[in-house]
């Protein structure tokens, strides 16, 4: 996919890339290797962190298309803390998608607000349920609201509770990685 997505040398330098950095998560994965890809095209460069890729992603879901933003009256700063709360939901109960008046009711969200997430491309209903498009965006709303915690409640999501080392739950594996790619150097998660 690469030597046809890129000339030969670029497909040459992403691949060093890939090994260098050890992105082989984002090559397996054709959601995730497309995604690599475009990164490389806009920024003639692979991302350092995890957290790079996925904030291209995200800002890219704020255009309609390549030519034309809606962030021009704040969608973004309305929106992005309504879809960690979806996020977290549907992490916490390992789904993939929540019902409309679910949103509505227990996350206390207005038909507006949450309407206003639909104007993303990476959030969208069917069928009365609302889904994220990819699950890669749920993890990264998920680990944004994540990152804000200290550690002590951080362990609270994300390991079972009965064991004395604090093991992470499988499903919440991709969300602990990305965290501690958002959560900034020198912080308590270094440890």
């Amino acid at each position: 996919y690469l030597h046809q997505s890129l000339s030969l040398a670029e497909a040459t330098e992403v691949e060093k890339n890939i090994e260098s950095k050890r992105l082989y998560p984002f090559v397996c994965i054709p959601f995730y290797l497309n995604a690599l890809v475009e990164y490389y095209k806009c920024n003639h460069c692979c991302p350092e962190l995890r957290k790079e890729l996925y904030e291209f992603w995200i800002e890219r879901a704020f255009f309609i298309d390549d030519r034309c933003s809606t962030d021009i009256i704040g969608l973004r700063d309305r929106i992005e803390s309504k879809l960690m709360g979806i996020a977290m939901v549907m992490q916490i109960t390992e789904s993939q998608n929540l019902l409309t008046k679910d949103i509505l009711g227990d996350l206390k969200l207005s038909e507006q607000k949450l309407e206003e997430c639909f104007h993303l491309t990476l959030f969208q209903k069917k069928n009365d349920r609302c889904s994220f498009e990819h699950n890669a965006f749920k993890e990264y709303y998920a680990a944004t609201y994540l990152s804000k915690l200290s550690l002590t409640e951080l362990k609270k999501f994300v390991c079972y509770n009965d064991d004395p080392n604090g093991k992470i739950r499988e499903s919440w594996y991709n969300t602990v990685l990305l965290t501690l790619s958002i959560k900034e150097k020198g912080t308590e998660y270094q440890e």
